[in-house]
C-alpha cells in the first residue's frame, strides 16, 4: 500500500519537504527542498535515536544532497547490535522509483 505524501520540514535540516511512510510504515521517505539537503529514507527506530545528534544529521544531509543516480538513495538505519545510526547510499527500492 503506498501513502500519501504529505508536507513537513525536513528530519535533518529543517527545510520544507515532502514526506511518506514506506515498508508497511517502518521507513519514512523524505524529498526535501534543500539544495544542500536531498531525498533520503530513515527507519522509525534511527529517527527515535537522531533527534540529540545535529552531527550526524549534518553529515547525513550532505551525503543525501550528494546522490546523482536516480536508482540510488540515501538510508539510515539504526543498527540494534552496534547499538547505533548509520548511513549509506543503497539501490533504491520498487516501493520509491
Amino acid at each position: 500500500m503506498v501513502t500519501e505524501f504529505f508536507e513537513t520540514h525536513c528530519f535533518l535540516c529543517g527545510f520544507s519537504a515532502q514526506c511518506r511512510d514506506t515498508d508497511h510504515g517502518n521507513r519514512r521517505y523524505f524529498r526535501c527542498t534543500n539544495p544542500k539537503c536531498g531525498e533520503y529514507e530513515i527507519f522509525h527506530t534511527a529517527m527515535g535515536r537522531l533527534d540529540t545528534s545535529p552531527d550526524f544529521k549534518t553529515h547525513a544531509s550532505q551525503a543525501a544532497s550528494q546522490v546523482r543516480d536516480r536508482d540510488k538513495i540515501y538510508e539510515i538505519t539504526f543498527d540494534t547490535t552496534a547499538g547505533c545510526v548509520n548511513g549509506e547510499v543503497i539501490a533504491r527500492r520498487d516501493e520509491l522509483k
